[in-house]
């Protein structure tokens, strides 16, 4: 007598995003850990996630870290736009997917652009902050378009709280954002003092780009995808005996 039976294997789009935010966490903060113990006194200076770009030997982990980051953003972007087809307006979600899509290559332009500084003596440093600006409105765009469009969604109570935790990281990631900025323009200045200087300026920049890299698992836990791959059957034979 012979039956079949069905296997299925099943991806959570929160536990996709949850690793991808571990790797990248371990990318940049391995990168700073290595140059703390190889290349740099940390002691004395402690170096920022955008310095160790420019940096011979680490610049190529971090810019690794970016060109992988913004080819697997893409995903979040088309997860979102499909979730949020029947409840936001059509400009609305074009301009949105326009903005993801943007700030997704904006990332890996950033990471380019610092690979060329650390080979090349070309005066395209002074790039370096006026793209960060631009990623960071694109994405601040396309997080606002879809924080906004999930109020309109129905959600489960648990999906609910996660988007309360969602706008609450919202608002953090732009206060962190305004205050890093501030510290990269007058860290070195005449301004510098016990809350504006390099030190602060390193903590503020992983702090953000700590929020941004776990972002993405956070929205994953209200739009909540789960994906399902049936196997092949297999074939059990069972024997009976026979007396």
């Amino acid at each position: 007598m012979s039956s079949s039976h069905k296997e299925f294997i099943h991806f959570s789009e929160t536990s996709f995003w949850l690793l991808i935010g571990s790797l990248m966490s371990a990318f940049m903060f391995g990168n700073v850990f290595m140059a703390c113990t190889f290349s740099i006194s940390c002691l004395k200076f402690l170096p920022t996630f955008s310095y160790l770009g420019c940096y011979r030997d680490h610049d190529r982990w971090l810019n690794f870290s970016l060109a992988f980051y913004g080819g697997v953003l893409p995903l979040i972007v088309v997860s979102l736009s499909v979730k949020l087809a029947e409840y936001v307006k059509k400009c609305s979600l074009i301009i949105m997917i326009l903005a993801g899509f943007m700030g997704c290559t904006t990332l890996i332009l950033i990471g380019l652009i610092d690979e060329v500084n650390g080979l090349y003596i070309l005066p395209l440093d002074r790039m370096h902050p006026w793209l960060t600006l631009f990623l960071y409105g694109c994405f601040n765009l396309f997080l606002y378009i879809a924080l906004t469009g999930l109020e309109n969604v129905p959600l489960e109570y648990s999906e609910k709280e996660w988007l309360g935790r969602c706008n609450n990281l919202y608002r953090l990631a732009n206060i962190m954002f305004a205050v890093t900025g501030t510290e990269w323009f007058l860290a070195y200045s005449i301004y510098s003092n016990f809350f504006i200087n390099e030190v602060v300026e390193a903590l503020c920049e992983w702090f953000v780009v700590t929020l941004a890299v776990f972002f993405p698992f956070a929205l994953s836990n209200v739009t909540n995808t789960q994906i399902t791959v049936e196997c092949k059957p297999t074939k059990q034979i069972e024997y009976e005996s026979i007396k």
